[in-house]
């Protein structure tokens, strides 16, 4: 179930329950946003790029994928914001946590822009996946979220994908794998560290090595949750298992799977691992 956390951040002021975000991610996260927000308002990129963890990946588009390996790669022009919208500062608000590790937490909130006059212009929602990176909590990933009832039509296509996913990954074939994803492709593993595929020769999984490494045999999913559905975007948290010929379940991980339409071809364009594998 979703947890709802309701705050506010104007200008520079961050106010958040006081707790201890050492033992706490949820609360670890929450205050890197508020770091990052606070960094925003400053215009500077040298100050944002101290919030971030690297790669970093920003989502936007019809399956746009954007990776900033360093903070110099990171886009933002601040100067374009003031002079074409008069933006002057932004604010966030009712934050949303759909899953929490010890090292990686996804949440969603409102982010307001206002102007000269002090004036709230735009507002939206967007989801982010904040993550501890040889130690340092920091913002990894940002989709912006459109409002709006779930797009049936998009569910369905998420859900053909994983079933053809599977089928494929069970198959042993990277070519058919290959088909059910878009590109770049991004695997977030453990600790913020990142798999990158640029096209679908770079992704390629030695099935072989698996079978002796692990005795795997095939994967299967459950407990998919469609949380956010969209035209052009699907977010959704399910479980993978994996077995053995015996049929033992030897690996149950939690992920997070991000399901894009690029050019009217529906893909995983990223994926998130929220256990040990």
């Amino acid at each position: 179930m979703t947890r709802i956390i309701r705050f506010f951040i104007l200008a520079s002021i961050f106010v958040v329950p006081i707790t201890s975000a050492q033992d706490n991610p949820e609360q670890a996260a929450i205050d890197a946003m508020g770091e990052f927000i606070t960094a925003w308002n400053t215009g500077s990129k040298a100050e944002l790029g101290k919030t971030l963890n690297y790669p970093n990946f920003t989502l936007f588009g019809p399956g746009q994928l954007n990776i900033a390996n360093d903070a110099d790669a990171f886009s933002v022009d601040f100067d374009q914001l003031r002079d074409r919208e008069d933006w002057r500062r932004s604010t966030f608000e009712d934050f949303r946590t759909s899953a929490v590790t010890a090292n990686q937490v996804h949440l969603s909130c409102t982010y307001s822009r206002i102007n000269s006059k002090d004036e709230v212009y735009r507002s939206g929602r967007v989801f982010y996946i904040v993550s501890k990176q040889d130690g340092h909590w920091g913002m990894q990933l940002r989709s912006g979220l459109s409002a709006g009832a779930p797009n049936a039509a998009a569910e369905t296509a998420a859900r053909e994908t994983i079933n053809a996913f599977f089928s494929a990954w069970n198959s042993e074939d990277n070519d058919a794998t290959n088909k059910v994803m878009n590109f770049p492709h991004a695997f977030l593993i453990r600790g913020g560290r990142a798999a990158i595929a640029n096209s679908a020769e770079q992704q390629q999984t030695n099935f072989e090595a698996m079978r002796k490494r692990e005795e795997w045999d095939k994967s299967e999913y459950k407990d998919l949750d469609i949380f956010y559905a969209a035209p052009d975007k699907v977010l959704a948290n399910l479980t993978f298992t994996r077995h053995k010929a015996n049929g033992e379940i030897y690996a149950t991980v939690p992920v997070l799977w991000i399901f894009t339409n690029q050019d009217g071809h529906w893909g995983i364009q990223f994926r998130a691992i929220l256990g040990d594998v």
